[in-house]
């Protein structure tokens, strides 16, 4: 069986400690201004925390567990993965 690589987008929620929403939108664009990020387990660059937002040991930036698949990123090619 051959394996492929096919882009997709991905939608997250990004969890920001600010003193107010302005302050969250430029932490916010700061944390995410890089055109791909890695994202692996806790201690990654942006930490996955699985913490509710109303929990005291929340990250001051931290992305959800929950993402969602919104399909195939457009114009992307289909690569071979395994070669």
């Amino acid at each position: 069986m051959k394996v492929y690589r096919i882009d997709v987008q991905i939608a997250g929620t990004l969890y920001v400690k600010a003193t107010s929403e302005k302050a969250a939108r430029e932490i916010a664009t700061d944390a995410t201004d890089m055109v791909c990020l890695e994202v692996e387990d806790v201690c990654s660059e942006i930490e996955i925390s699985g913490k509710q937002y109303d929990d005291p040991d929340l990250p001051d930036v931290s992305l959800s567990p929950a993402m969602t698949v919104h399909g195939i990123w457009p114009g992307t090619g289909v690569e071979r993965a395994d070669d």
